[in-house]
């Protein structure tokens, strides 16, 4: 379902921090550009470090992830 930008100036945000080093933020922002059209802006950032330790390697940690998004 796409939303449509208000009549109006508004904007969240959003934080999430965990275990491993989890953190996600994310953040959107909307609102009238002039009569008749507006405009809507969000974006995301996710990390996480690895969940588990390589036994066979280095020690390092494995599974991690980093990811960035506009919209």
């Amino acid at each position: 379902v796409t939303r449509r930008p208000g009549d109006d100036w508004s904007g969240r945000v959003s934080y999430t921090a965990g275990t491993d080093n989890r953190l996600s933020v994310s953040g959107v922002i909307s609102g009238p550009l002039f009569d008749g059209v507006g405009v809507m802006l969000g974006m995301t950032q996710n990390d996480v470090d690895g969940q588990y330790r390589n036994q066979a390697g280095l020690g390092e940690d494995l599974g991690s992830q980093s990811s960035q998004g506009l919209y």
